[in-house]
């Protein structure tokens, strides 16, 4: 073997090493610089998108850029949806709570007024006014009642309750009731 072809091959593999490590290194480079761009753009979206969620949360109005990724994108919607769920809530709340005082403001008016004649000699306490005091009164103990039981149906829709269950016995039960119809 030649001097000559040796130092060739030598050359060779030396360009083929530094060429290998040169590839190497800017595939490396250019991967490190996409991930920096891609991961900014994530980065920034995850924080509008939290930045949502904490605007919901407060209550506070907001509009952020909406984000170009697919997955960021359907948060951000089902944060949107929820917000304006939670506003119709909240007004539906706040019409009931007006309704309910203003259903409680009548019937106290009207013991008020009465007491006030009771008082000022107006009116004469006999039966019949005691029984007017009285269906008032049980008016307001019947709003009360209402808000209860709503204030207690909200607390039950949140609550979920697991029970066990034998299996084995519910296929029988299912069963038996379709051989039977």
């Amino acid at each position: 073997v030649a001097e000559s072809d040796v130092y060739e091959v030598q050359m060779f593999t030396f360009a083929l090493i530094r060429n290998s490590v040169f590839s190497f290194g800017s595939a490396v480079l250019l991967m490190l610089i996409i991930g920096s761009v891609i991961s900014r753009k994530m980065s920034r979206d995850l924080k509008n998108t939290a930045e949502l969620a904490m605007n919901i949360d407060l209550g506070n109005e907001t509009n952020i850029e909406k984000s170009k990724v697919r997955e960021i994108q359907t948060i951000q919607q089902s944060l949107e949806t929820l917000q304006i769920r939670l506003k119709l809530k909240q007004s539906s709340r706040k019409r009931l709570l007006d309704e309910l005082v203003h259903q409680t403001r009548t019937p106290l008016t009207i013991l008020k007024t009465h007491l006030e004649g009771f008082e000022d000699g107006i009116l004469e306490m006999n039966r019949d006014e005691i029984k007017t005091c009285e269906a008032q009164i049980d008016s307001i103990t019947a709003i009360i009642s209402n808000m209860s039981a709503m204030i207690d149906a909200e607390k039950n829709l949140d609550a979920v309750e697991i029970e066990d269950i034998e299996i084995n016995q519910l296929l029988k039960l299912i069963i038996g009731c379709l051989l039977y119809t």
